[in-house]
C-alpha cells in the first residue's frame, strides 16, 4: 500500500492546478479575441477586393480610351471584350468575390465604368453583401492638348 501512495506522489504536479478565475477569464477572452481577429481579417479581405475592383475599372477605362482613339468603328465589340477581360482579371485577383458584372458607358466627354459583385464573407457584421463601384475618366484629345501646350509654351517663351 505504501508503494501505491508513493507512486501517486511522484505523479502529483503542484503546478497543474489552475485557479478558477483564470479559467473564467479565458472563457470570455479567447472567444472575444478570436472574434476580433476574424472581423479584422474579413475587413482586410473586403478592402483588398474593393481595391482590386477599383484597379480593374481604372485600367479598363484607360484601355477603352486608347482603343476608342485608335479604332472609332469597333467600339461596341471592344467594350464587350474588355468587360470579359476585366471580369476574369477581378475573379483571378480577388479573394472573396463572385457574380462579377462590369459595364462601360462612353459619353461625349467621359468614360464611365461600373462594377457590381457579391462579397462572400457574410458572417462579419457591418460588411455588405454586394459591392458596387463606379469610376469615371475624362476623355482626352491628344491633338488638342498638344496644340494648347505649344500655345502656352510660345506665350511663356516670348515674354
Amino acid at each position: 500500500m505504501q508503494s501505491s501512495v508513493a507512486t501517486k506522489k511522484q505523479f502529483k504536479r503542484p503546478w497543474a492546478r489552475v485557479r478558477a478565475s483564470f479559467t473564467l477569464e479565458n472563457v470570455f477572452l479567447i472567444p472575444l479575441f478570436t472574434m476580433i481577429i476574424v472581423f479584422l481579417m474579413g475587413a482586410g479581405l473586403y478592402l483588398h477586393d474593393n481595391i482590386i475592383i477599383k484597379n480593374a475599372l481604372i485600367q479598363g477605362t484607360v484601355i477603352l480610351e486608347k482603343n476608342i482613339l485608335k479604332e472609332a468603328g469597333e467600339e461596341q465589340t471592344g467594350k464587350q471584350q474588355l468587360c470579359g477581360q476585366m471580369q476574369s482579371y477581378i475573379l483571378e485577383k480577388a479573394v472573396m468575390l463572385e457574380n462579377v458584372n462590369i459595364s462601360f458607358h462612353v459619353t461625349g466627354e467621359e468614360i464611365e465604368a461600373e462594377c457590381s459583385a457579391r462579397f462572400q464573407l457574410t458572417f462579419v457584421p457591418g460588411l455588405g453583401k454586394n459591392i458596387c463601384r463606379k469610376e469615371k475618366l475624362k476623355r482626352s484629345y491628344p491633338p488638342d492638348d498638344i496644340r494648347r501646350l505649344r500655345a502656352v509654351k510660345k506665350m511663356l517663351g516670348d515674354s
